[in-house]
């Protein structure tokens, strides 16, 4: 679920959805492996941990993540999270079974009606539900980011939205990744932020 979580980038700014997950993972990877490098040319510079931070943090927001579950035939179907199932069960039939902690076997539904079919753990899927108006102050690293890509769209004349990710990713990531570098402190605590304050929930769908 961690490895779909990293790929629900959106870049819906007109309508203020900007989460670059998938460019902040690669980001904060980068800036690790250049440190790294750097200390091995000269001892005084630091080793940044951000690509393992990030890890954590996505380790974090995935365990989070909110399931129905039924825990008795007939019964309306409550949420859960992740972080509270023991283990999951998958029937030949396709049906999801959770083992709760307490022991609690309950279905894994998608809604009142409908069970949750699935094989195996491939078969998983999230949505990630933004609550940024909820924000106690502004993310404003994510904003200037947000900014920056708009300003880089228009140079490369392409519209950054969802259906364009492919063309601007990785000119955007080539051209401006050594200067984005130092900003990934200001990002962390971006993160932090979202994740303190649960501006994003993560849903098994």
């Amino acid at each position: 679920l961690g490895n779909r979580l990293r790929t629900c980038d959106n870049y819906d700014l007109d309508h203020a959805h900007f989460f670059p997950i998938g460019f902040i993972d690669r980001l904060f990877h980068f800036a690790q492996d250049l440190s790294v490098v750097e200390h091995r040319h000269d001892e005084k510079r630091e080793v940044i941990n951000s690509g393992d931070d990030f890890d954590r943090w996505v380790d974090d927001m995935v365990s989070g993540t909110i399931l129905l579950v039924r825990t008795a035939p007939g019964a309306e179907p409550v949420e859960a999270r992740l972080i509270d199932v023991m283990s999951l069960d998958f029937a030949p039939d396709g049906t999801v079974t959770a083992e709760m902690a307490g022991g609690v076997t309950a279905q894994v539904m998608l809604d009142a009606e409908t069970p949750l079919l699935a094989s195996g753990v491939d078969d998983l899927n999230i949505a990630v539900e933004e609550a940024y108006e909820r924000q106690s102050s502004p993310l404003r690293t994510l904003e200037y980011l947000a900014s920056m890509f708009f300003r880089a769209g228009r140079s490369l004349k392409i519209n950054i939205c969802n259906q364009n990710r492919d063309l601007f990713i990785e000119p955007i990531f080539k051209f401006f990744k050594f200067d984005l570098v130092p900003m990934i402190n200001d990002l962390q605590e971006d993160l932090e932020q979202i994740a303190d304050e649960q501006l994003l929930t993560v849903r098994l769908c």
